[in-house]
């Protein structure tokens, strides 16, 4: 009837409790619910709460001082340690990913980067160990640029990107030590760090 307002759906106004409704959702919030259920990234915050960057980022760097002592720990498999390592930090963003549904292109970008780290550990697998620094050392790259400040923010969950970049270069830092503190002592840039058998 012309001039009958109702509340949500066809029930009308008219006539109802004063609590049932002041309780009807505002059309704003109707519209918001939809959205979240619509595009569940398209909203996500593009601020970090710097206390949780504070945290983060010192989290990455023991993480990664523990992984690579770790490595460093079992001189016979401190290679295959470190390769499995770098491949793995790339195949999260495969995960993320698939995981929000963002598509076949994102995909493909995901796992060139995986192909792309995974060529570089392999090449450090058997030949030398700078490619493992180079790769440690360029996937902040990956974790910043493209997932942090980059597009792949949408999806790619801080408390992954801000952690990586300490646990990347922690990790790169170390292995160059070793290569250099090596070949200083004992004239090699395999000291500790044997290639796997064939």
């Amino acid at each position: 009837m012309h001039g009958t307002r109702t509340r949500y759906g066809s029930e009308p106004l008219i006539g109802q409790p004063l609590h049932s409704i002041r309780d009807a959702p505002s059309l704003g919030r109707m519209v918001s619910r939809s959205r979240e259920r619509t595009t569940p990234t398209e909203n996500r915050a593009i601020t970090v709460n710097p206390m949780h960057t504070d945290i983060a980022l010192p989290s990455g760097v023991i993480l990664g001082a523990i992984f690579v002592g770790i490595a460093y720990a079992l001189p016979r498999y401190t290679r295959q340690i470190l390769v499995v390592g770098l491949v793995l930090a790339a195949l999260a963003y495969v995960h993320f990913s698939v995981e929000a549904n963002e598509g076949p292109l994102w995909l493909a970008t995901e796992l060139a980067g995986v192909a792309v780290y995974g060529t570089i550990a392999a090449r450090g697998l058997r030949g030398s160990l700078w490619w493992l620094v180079a790769g440690w050392a360029l996937h902040p790259v990956w974790d910043i640029a493209l997932h942090y400040a980059g597009p792949g923010r949408a999806f790619a969950p801080d408390w992954y990107t801000i952690p990586c970049l300490g646990w990347d270069l922690v990790v790169a830092g170390v292995i160059a030590y070793y290569i250099v503190f090596s070949r200083w002592v004992a004239g090699t840039s395999n000291f500790a760090v044997p290639r796997p058998a064939r």
